[in-house]
């Protein structure tokens, strides 16, 4: 597992099993999706959300091109939820109405998981290797205006 890392080995390895920390569950036709990762996830008063299902549902909505959802600290719930969007025409910003977009999210999660705080980016920061960092995603955005 870990290279010479007893302890966090031992966190990891149960018996025989590995834990990975995928989430995922089993589809209609019992495949099993993975979905995310248990690290991710967002601890907003107790529960626990993750980005990527929220990511999932957000890039649904027929004008974002891209979304990536991350935790911002709260000093009442201690994580709260940001998502950084990315509309299908970048020249039409005034064209997008959150207030429709967050009603459509009601629609399709529950209240609790609809983001606090709303970025509109042309891009969102990717790693060299072209991934997305939600850490650096959300110091990214703390240099923003919320929408």
């Amino acid at each position: 597992c870990y290279w010479q890392d007893r302890v966090q080995t031992n966190k990891v390895v149960n018996g025989s099993w590995f834990n990975t920390g995928d989430i995922g569950f089993f589809d209609e036709n019992q495949n099993l999706v993975l979905s995310g990762r248990e690290r991710n996830e967002i601890n907003k008063g107790g529960m626990k959300i993750s980005p990527e299902e929220i990511d999932l549902v957000i890039e649904l909505h027929p004008e974002v091109l891209e979304a990536c959802t991350f935790s911002y600290q709260d000093n009442i719930l201690g994580e709260n939820i940001g998502v950084c969007i990315v509309i299908k025409n970048a020249d039409d910003t005034d064209g997008i109405n959150y207030s429709r977009m967050i009603e459509w999210c009601k629609e399709k999660i529950s209240d609790y998981k609809i983001p606090s705080r709303w970025y509109l980016v042309r891009d969102i920061p990717k790693t060299s290797r072209g991934k997305v960092n939600r850490q650096n995603v959300s110091d990214f955005c703390s240099n923003l205006e919320v929408i």
